[in-house]
């Protein structure tokens, strides 16, 4: 479905401080959609969140091919997206809600939920998305751009989204404002942008996108493979402390291949790659 052919690897590690990985991430090769989550909640809530989180944006996704109508009627649909990032738009929403009821299906549950930052690659463009303060980056030409809003107080203060951020940006300038299941609706952060052959696409949590640099990110996919590129970055982040849950993504655009049908003409059982590391 993307259009392009693409080396892409994804890595997750629990770190040096932790004793359960929170983070999740997801490669459906089948619609060309990468994610990376990163949980909260006590005990294993995170866990939980995190990984149901990706595999209900998956099957959404996926529905929205079979039922694209439906899906552009949506409420949450805007005006100004592509049918795609409208599809990743609803896609989300539905996710928000499933994570929204299962925490507040048990005591256990209570309180969880779930960073998400997730791309798809089709034809010619990239539709990217991020709920929560997990980044998504480009590389290209040897430097490295945002492609995510950093959803934290400090993040709605520099962006000017939420006047009271202000009031508290000083005192806790890292607390998110918006997650997967946090509240009953979620307005997530959407781009979309053209690439070619040569970009790279890096989505990490913030154990990686704290402990490295934008130059370390853009040489480490510019010198290697997805697979070395995600190992020598996570290398990195837990030489300087590992002070939590790591996860990384590694896209690496290569040569067109001939176009393949935009529209699913049926549904696919999820079979995306799931991993969390204990």
């Amino acid at each position: 479905m993307s259009g392009y052919d693409y080396d892409v690897f994804g890595k997750t590690h629990v770190g040096k401080r932790r004793a359960v990985n929170q983070d999740t991430f997801l490669l459906d090769t089948r619609i060309g959609l990468f994610l990376v989550a990163d949980g909260m909640g006590g005990h294993n809530a995170g866990d939980t969140a995190s990984r149901l989180a990706a595999e209900q944006l998956s099957r959404n996704f996926k529905n929205g091919f079979t039922d694209t109508a439906g899906f552009l009627k949506h409420e949450a649909c805007n005006e100004n997206f592509s049918d795609l990032a409208n599809t990743m738009r609803v896609a989300l929403e539905r996710t928000n809600e499933r994570v929204r009821r299962k925490g507040m299906s048990a005591a256990e549950y209570k309180g969880m939920g779930t960073t998400l930052a997730a791309v798809c690659l089709n034809q010619r463009r990239l539709i990217c998305a991020n709920v929560g303060d997990s980044p998504i980056f480009l590389v290209q030409s040897g430097r490295v751009f945002p492609l995510f809003m950093p959803h934290t107080v400090q993040g709605e203060k520099n962006s000017a989204q939420s006047p009271d951020a202000a009031r508290f940006a000083d005192k806790y300038p890292g607390v998110l404002t918006r997650a997967i299941g946090g509240n009953d609706t979620v307005e997530p952060y959407i781009c979309e942008i053209p690439v070619c052959k040569g970009d790279g696409i890096v989505l990490c949590t913030d154990g990686l996108s704290k402990k490295v640099t934008g130059d370390e990110i853009a040489q480490a996919v510019q010198r290697y493979s997805a697979k070395k590129a995600c190992s020598a970055l996570m290398d990195m982040a837990n030489a300087r402390g590992g002070d939590d849950n790591i996860t990384v993504v590694v896209l690496k655009i290569e040569e067109r291949r001939l176009p393949l049908p935009v529209i699913i003409k049926r549904f696919f059982p999820f079979k995306g790659r799931l991993k969390t590391d204990k």
